[in-house]
């Protein structure tokens, strides 16, 4: 995936938990992270690779977001 596809999907997916957060009345307010990889076909990879790759990805980016340095905004 494209970086900009990538940071489209993760801003509007941002903004929607963020209408959420803003429009329910609850004591807590929902958050996300994500992680992804990116398939090449021509450099094939098991499932379970892939998936340990974002997994990695996805804390890693948890990790920035506590110290408020994420590709994804908060």
């Amino acid at each position: 995936m494209k970086n900009a596809n990538l940071q489209r999907i993760l801003h509007r997916l941002t903004q929607l938990v963020e209408e959420w957060n803003s429009e329910t009345h609850r004591p807590y307010r929902l958050s996300f992270s994500a992680g992804w990889v990116s398939f090449l076909p021509s450099q094939p990879q098991k499932i379970q690779e892939l998936l340990s790759f974002a997994d990695a990805r996805m804390y890693e980016e948890k990790r920035k977001k506590r110290g408020g340095n994420s590709l994804t905004p908060s």
